[in-house]
């Protein structure tokens, strides 16, 4: 009787368990998806919003994402109108003048703030660097903040037109004598607007807003050179009143 032939296992030479690269062949697939899908939208939108403010885009606080230049203006010109119209008080010698901050020459630029919107995540670095500031820009949102501007001739305009109100031209006192009648004629004290000093507050409250919107102005006072005749004019009252006795040589 023949033996049965014997057969021997032989190792197996492949490379070992196949799973590690196939999850790391499909994150790869995963990834790449994900960039093509993500760059596919940013392109679609980028086109989409080719003439609009990119979504996340704000104009000191105002949300313009989705708008046109026009509409974003117009939006802004109307938010920020309160701001140009709060009441500013000027005060002096107890009387009051009330303007508003666009007549004292406070302006918001809103044109030049709906330009830098528009240019917001947009980039001249490529394709690829422009889809990725627009991508970080719908993600994280962008805010421009808006410039004021201050026109400091207008307030100086209006300081001059008040001085013609408040100055005040001074006088000495005097005796005015009226018959027996001695009368005193009270001393006049100058007043004068001081423009200079008034309009450096002006300049501080207008770009400060944290100054408030009361604003003294600054009045000098010059006193006259003579005053306080009232005892002048009571003795030369008396004199007058007293009999006049005339003694000749």
């Amino acid at each position: 009787m023949e033996a049965a032939p014997s057969y021997t296992r032989q190792p197996d030479s492949g490379t070992g368990n196949p799973w590690p690269i196939r999850v790391a062949l499909l994150l790869l697939w995963a990834v790449f998806l994900t960039a093509l899908t993500v760059g596919g939208l940013v392109a679609y939108a980028s086109t989409l919003y080719a003439d609009r403010i990119l979504p996340g885009v704000s104009v000191g606080g105002v949300d313009v994402g989705g708008l046109t230049v026009a509409e974003a203006e117009a939006v802004l010109t109307a938010h920020y109108a309160s701001a140009s119209g709060v009441a500013y008080t000027l005060r002096a010698d107890g009387q009051t003048w009330t303007y508003s901050a666009a007549d004292l020459g406070l302006n918001i630029e809103a044109g030049e703030a709906v330009a830098q919107a528009m240019q917001a995540g947009r980039t001249d670095s490529g394709f690829i660097g422009n889809l990725t500031s627009q991508a970080l820009t719908y993600l994280n949102g962008q805010a421009v903040a808006p410039r004021l501007t201050y026109d400091q001739s207008k307030a100086l305009a209006v300081l001059q037109s008040l001085a013609g109100e408040v100055n005040q031209a001074g006088a000495s006192g005097g005796l005015t004598i009226s018959g027996f009648d001695v009368v005193a004629t009270p001393a006049q004290t100058a007043r004068t607007l001081d423009v200079s000093a008034s309009l450096a507050r002006l300049d501080y409250a207008l770009t400060n807003s944290a100054a408030g919107t009361d604003i003294p102005l600054v009045i000098r006072e010059q006193p006259a050179a003579i005053q306080n005749l009232d005892e002048a004019a009571l003795l030369a009252q008396t004199v007058l009143s007293a009999p006049l006795t005339l003694i000749a040589d």
